[in-house]
């Protein structure tokens, strides 16, 4: 009798065994990332920062620790072309995400704007959110608009992490670069929303500071490309010898495009444009064009990046050039998750954002960690030049 009391015993316990996973709960994770992806695969941005990703994914056979990790990839772009996030997108990825008890992790979004909604759906669940891209400052700094950045957070937890350089490191280092190279005054093109506001708000300040003159702003949004000569006609009467372009880099071509037909020769210096297709779109109009770099330029980076862009390159049939530094900060950000879910070791979203927060991690450009804020504390800012038809680098650039 006892026998079969044993036996029946180990039976139910293998069967609860079973229908949890194991001994400790689900075996099994899932990564969620959600960015506005272009109708074909590998154009863009956006593809840059998953194929980094599932690179970093393939090369540990999708473990992290003893947990198997899956990855589910959702597009929020607004259309096919992928041209900016559409906001419903952003909210209906982030309440599946945060219903899914799979769900360990959100990487996204790719822009502040998109962060701004996914964040409090994020945090409510308490699950933690890695971006490798989004810069607005004011979504984990104070100083930036009213009530941020706690507005973000109804838990009074932070969910919300970074592995690029803020606005407000980036603002300061253009204007300082400028500064250098004897601009004195500027006119500052700025986008309709937290990414412009954020930048040209910062550059504005220490530009300012430093002597330099701001003699008129012009606003685009996000994906505009007709109708700038309105604002090239402003320009043109003010007279600036720099123009500051505090947009994505949808506006950056037909902005040049309209300086030259009316004869602007002041200099352009943008955040974005490394991104944009403004060489091939502009050719000799190009040269000169200056830009700043939210990272390490390639001919400053050590021997493991290299080696990582060479393997992506060759898995991914491409040439990186400027866009392996965002391939860079997404490949560290997804082996920063890995290894959060692995010191975890276990299916469990408090314990992850715990070691999210504690983690010391040797990435590609450094060692680096979250700050209490959610940032990271390694931040590099480069300029680079547009010199003989490719993009060369200037070096690093002071912040402060």
């Amino acid at each position: 009798m006892l026998r079969k009391k044993l036996l029946f015993g180990c039976i139910v316990l293998s069967l609860i065994v079973s229908a949890c996973g194991g001994i400790g709960g689900p075996r099994t994770v899932k990564i969620v990332a959600t960015l506005p992806l272009e109708a074909v695969e590998g154009q863009g941005i956006a593809w840059t920062l998953v194929q980094a990703m599932k690179l970093a994914l393939e090369e540990v056979n999708y473990k992290a620790g003893n947990l198997e990790v899956k990855i589910e990839v959702l597009s929020s772009a607004e259309a096919a072309s992928g041209a900016g996030a559409s906001p419903e997108k952003e909210k209906a990825h982030a309440e599946k995400a945060a219903a899914d008890p799979e769900v360990m992790i959100y990487m996204g979004s790719l822009g502040s704007g998109g962060s701004k909604i996914s964040i409090p759906i994020l945090n409510r669940a308490g699950l933690a959110q890695i971006s490798p891209t989004a810069t607005y400052p004011g979504l984990t700094k104070p100083g930036f608009a009213a009530g941020e950045p706690g507005i973000y957070y109804p838990t009074g937890k932070r969910t919300f992490f970074r592995v690029c350089t803020t606005d407000d490191m980036q603002g300061p280092a253009a204007a300082l670069w400028a500064k250098d190279l004897g601009f004195k005054r500027v006119y500052i093109v700025q986008q309709d929303d937290s990414f412009g506001q954020g930048l040209a708000q910062s550059f504005r300040q220490t530009a300012e500071a430093n002597g330099m003159t701001i003699v008129g702003t012009g606003v685009v949004t996000q994906s505009q490309t007709t109708g700038l000569e309105k604002i090239v006609t402003d320009m043109a009467a003010q007279r600036p010898d720099l123009v500051y372009h505090a947009a994505f880099n949808t506006s950056a071509t037909p902005l040049v495009r309209a300086m030259r037909a009316q004869e602007v020769k002041a200099q352009i210096l943008g955040a974005t444009l490394t991104e944009s297709n403004i060489i091939s779109e502009l050719g000799a109009d190009a040269e000169g064009v200056i830009a700043i770099l939210s990272g390490i330029p390639t001919e400053q980076l050590g021997g493991d990046a290299l080696a990582f862009i060479a393997r992506y390159e060759k898995r991914y049939n491409t040439t990186l050039g400027p866009k392996s530094v965002w391939a860079i900060l997404s490949y560290d950000a997804m082996r920063m998750a890995l290894a959060a879910i692995g010191k975890a070791g276990k299916a469990d979203r408090a314990a992850v954002l715990e070691a999210l927060r504690k983690t010391q991690f040797d990435g590609l450009a450094g060692r680096w960690s979250f700050d209490e804020n959610g940032d990271s504390r390694l931040l590099f800012v480069a300029g680079l030049q547009v010199k003989d038809g490719k993009w060369q680098s200037k070096g690093l650039l002071r912040v402060r």
